[in-house]
């Protein structure tokens, strides 16, 4: 009789433990600390992930180097290093005793903004004629993240989304602006900008050196230095009809 008591209260013990520790593994969470699931990171840098869990410790799964681990109540953070111009995962994984996994996970990509940006543009412009803006980037990448614009007296005139490989290093990049130059462009300073379109990465901006333009009124029938050559020709005619008349009275006389 007291042998039947103790398997029957054993059962049921075991019967509880199995029905806390099944309602623990539904209730299982496991997910990452950031409200983001790209990530940009300049390459070369660390990233540091963080795993938190109401379960047993879940593991990082990445083909980036990962290091310092760190533990806390309910989390665990990894530093992980950024060393590959292909976008990179990582996840943070549980496997429960049912075989069921459950999964967190975030993309992580490098990128190295501009070493320099350049503008090329001549400094005295002649009004009404076809000009150039040449601007380079160098050293950028991802390419296809990168935004070229020209500025003028610090308004926005142009502005160039760059088609590119988004696994590739480092390129330089070039953009060519053409306008006609006018006198609103008169001692306006301009600038090529360069901007990497990474989301919440803040200053991701490269800005050339500035050039101040002068404008130089063109040359030709409607220039200013004819236009007053214009206005006299009514004294040159008077003064010539005066002496042709003078000189032909001489003449019949």
């Amino acid at each position: 009789m007291e042998l039947s008591l103790i398997w029957a209260i054993a059962s049921i013990l075991v019967y509880s433990a199995c029905k806390v520790c099944g309602r623990s593994q539904d209730q299982c969470e496991v997910k990452l600390l950031t409200k983001d699931s790209t990530v940009s990171v300049p390459f070369g840098g660390h990233f540091t992930v963080n795993c938190s869990y109401t379960c047993d410790k879940p593991v990082l799964k990445t083909r980036l180097l990962k290091s310092n681990e760190t533990n806390g109540p309910n989390w665990v953070s990894y530093r992980v290093l950024v060393d590959d111009w292909e976008k990179s995962g990582a996840a943070c994984i549980h496997t429960d005793y049912d075989g069921e996994i459950k999964i967190s996970n975030i993309t992580i990509m490098a990128y190295a903004l501009p070493s320099n940006v350049t503008i090329d543009l001549q400094r005295e412009l002649e009004e009404g004629t076809a000009h150039s803006i040449t601007c380079t980037a160098y050293d950028v990448a991802p390419v296809s993240f990168l935004t070229i614009s020209v500025t003028r007296g610090g308004d926005e005139i142009y502005s160039k989304a760059i088609d590119g490989d988004l696994t590739k290093g480092p390129t330089t990049v070039t953009e060519i602006y053409n306008f006609t130059a006018s006198r609103s462009d008169n001692q306006k300073d301009f600038t090529c900008q360069a901007t990497l379109q990474l989301g919440t990465v803040p200053n991701t901006t490269v800005q050339s050196p500035s050039i101040n333009v002068r404008i130089i009124k063109e040359s030709g029938p409607n220039s200013s230095g004819n236009n007053r050559g214009e206005q006299m020709d009514p004294i040159f005619t008077k003064i010539l009809a005066v002496l042709i008349t003078s000189s032909l009275f001489y003449y019949v006389y």
